[in-house]
Order: C-alpha cells, then sequence, then structure tokens
C-alpha cells in the first residue's frame, strides 16, 4: 500500500480590486508521485494550514476521505 505525501503549496490572491494580493495557502496530496486532491486557498494562515497537514499524516485517511476532512476544517 502506497503512503499519502501531503504538501504545503502556497500563492498570492488578491481578493478585492483596491487591496494588494494575500499570501494563501494550501494542501497538496499526492500518491507514488499522482496527485489525488489539491486545494489552493485553504487559509490565509500557514501555520493553520501546516497543522491540518500533520493531523492528515498521523491520521493516515483513506484518499477517498482526504477531501471531505479538509472541507470539515473549512
Amino acid at each position: 500500500m502506497f503512503k499519502t505525501c501531503y504538501s504545503l503549496i502556497s500563492c498570492k490572491k488578491q481578493f478585492e480590486y483596491q487591496n494588494a494580493p494575500t499570501e494563501v495557502y494550501g494542501i497538496k496530496a499526492e500518491i507514488n508521485g499522482r496527485l489525488i486532491y489539491e486545494i489552493e486557498d485553504f487559509s490565509v494562515s500557514e501555520d493553520h494550514a501546516l497543522r491540518v497537514i500533520s493531523l492528515l499524516k498521523r491520521e493516515e485517511p483513506e484518499p477517498v476521505h482526504i477531501a471531505e476532512i479538509i472541507e470539515d476544517f473549512l
């Protein structure tokens, strides 16, 4: 059985026309180099996104449940 690898992704996103872009953080999940889930704008807090990744790594959920778990943290 292959282990799911989670990584933090970041990008800049402009939420309002007048404001400067904001750094947002997301989560990418891959199994054997194959992308199974990605969300780009999960949080504006890097610490929050890293905590969720830590929980996912510790609990090792089935790939079909990863999206549901992340949506619960939203």
